[in-house]
């Protein structure tokens, strides 16, 4: 049985950065990764990781093509920075690149922009 403790750690987020990700239309992949990164940082109180193609394959079962080809697609869109091995969360969401296909979808009253 599961028995989650926030003594056991947990991931501090502000409210409006946690409800653009909510907001932003993206893959299963790029989904699960930028989780991933918000984990591996906001969830260490770091602000980047050194984060491999080989960590990001184990924590998420997905294939290494899979892994190099969704961290670009998330560094194209804005949403991290990669500096060699550091990711980060660009947590400017206003910078987020949204295809304008599904801009429409987007809530456009809030703090979501």
């Amino acid at each position: 049985m599961a028995n989650p403790q926030l003594e056991n750690g947990h991931v501090k987020i502000a409210n409006d950065l946690f409800e653009a990700i909510y907001m932003t239309p993206m893959s299963d992949y790029e989904h699960r990764l930028f989780l991933l990164i918000i984990r591996r940082t906001y969830g260490f109180n770091k602000k980047s990781d050194w984060i491999s193609l080989s960590q990001i394959c184990k924590e998420l079962g997905i294939h290494k093509a899979n892994a190099s080809r969704t961290v670009r697609k998330l560094k194209e869109r804005n949403m991290i920075t990669k500096e060699g091995r550091r990711i980060s969360v660009q947590k400017d969401y206003e910078q987020w690149i949204i295809p304008e296909k599904i801009k429409g979808r987007r809530r456009s009253s809030g703090s979501v922009h």
